[in-house]
């Protein structure tokens, strides 16, 4: 077993395993989803990577688990490009610990 893996559709995953990382192709719309993520997180992982497409749905199952506290987890984006959800996430996490949303653009701020 990796201590790294990827969660996302298969052709967004596929090339990474030539990197020797565990693969996991799973449809969010499937009714063994929250079980097969659960499972990914257990097997404490020292990185998870998460293409953003699939963020949402991993995140609303992560929120209920206990894992790791090392465990890294990292959205990518998937071979159709980045959605934003990843930055997004980012600048709610720093707003957050910093108070203050430092991404805001110079016009939003006045």
């Amino acid at each position: 077993m990796s201590e790294i893996a990827i969660i996302g559709d298969l052709r967004s995953i596929l090339p990474f395993r030539a990197l020797g990382l565990d693969l996991y192709d799973f449809n969010p719309e499937a009714a063994q989803f929250t079980e097969q993520v659960s499972d990914v997180f257990r097997k404490e992982y020292k990185v998870i990577y998460i293409t953003e497409n699939m963020l949402p749905s991993v995140d609303e199952v992560r929120s209920t688990l206990r894992y790791g506290t090392e465990t890294i987890v990292v959205a990518i984006p998937n071979n159709q490009g980045s959605t934003g959800a990843a930055e997004e996430k980012l600048h709610r996490i720093v707003e957050r610990a910093v108070g203050v949303d430092i991404f805001a653009k110079e016009s939003e701020s006045q």
